[in-house]
């Protein structure tokens, strides 16, 4: 779900951040999760006895409990990576996941990623520990596509629409539909959409 692998999402920043939501069904979320606690207490643990106090402030885990679009009960398991960070020598390193097909294949972009593809993820659980909190992350670093839905921005080749019943024109007057998209003349343009 809401997979930025090629550009990182800028919403909450300039720089933004490579990241995904993987979605699982309960019995396997459940699964993750209990690992995932279980580092985040040893993490603790290890920074209470290196601080001598236990951290003020626990952060929520990197993953909720949702229910997809049949209603279904399931788990989001949240995975980020910087674009780049800074080396202890000051040096700045780019970065960003890695992205396969089944056959480990490297993808581009023009795959088109899109919500509801199967994947699996590549990744590290990062534990923190600063003033603004103590908890893990979990780090992406490649991701493998086994089946893919392409991101269509809401819509298909057919502009939304659905079959229906009512007029049908002749073969001989139909159009192939990669050219449907295509205009001869620039449209006018409407500044005030609410006057439809």
């Amino acid at each position: 779900m809401y997979p930025y692998l090629f550009s990182p999402d800028t919403k909450f920043s300039t720089e933004g951040v490579f990241c995904l939501n993987l979605r699982l069904d309960m019995v396997e979320g459940k699964k993750l999760a209990k690992q995932l606690e279980t580092q985040q207490k040893d993490h603790i643990k290890e920074a209470t006895a290196a601080t001598g106090k236990k951290p003020s402030r626990i952060n929520p885990y990197p993953w909720k409990e949702v229910e997809d679009n049949n209603g279904e009960p399931c788990m989001d398991f949240k995975f980020k990576l910087k674009p780049s960070f800074k080396t202890k020598a000051g040096e700045i390193v780019k970065q960003r996941p890695a992205v396969f097909d089944a056959s480990l294949k490297p993808l581009t972009e023009e795959c088109r990623l899109g919500n509801g593809s199967k994947i699996k993820v590549n990744f590290s659980v990062i534990p923190y520990n600063t003033s603004m909190g103590c908890g893990i992350s979990l780090r992406l670093h490649a991701v493998q596509v086994l089946d893919l839905v392409q991101y269509n921005n809401g819509e298909s080749d057919t502009g939304g629409f659905s079959i229906e019943e009512g007029f049908v024109a002749p073969e001989s007057e139909r159009v192939p539909a990669d050219a449907t998209n295509k205009q001869d003349a620039p449209q006018e343009e409407i500044s005030d959409a609410s006057s439809f």
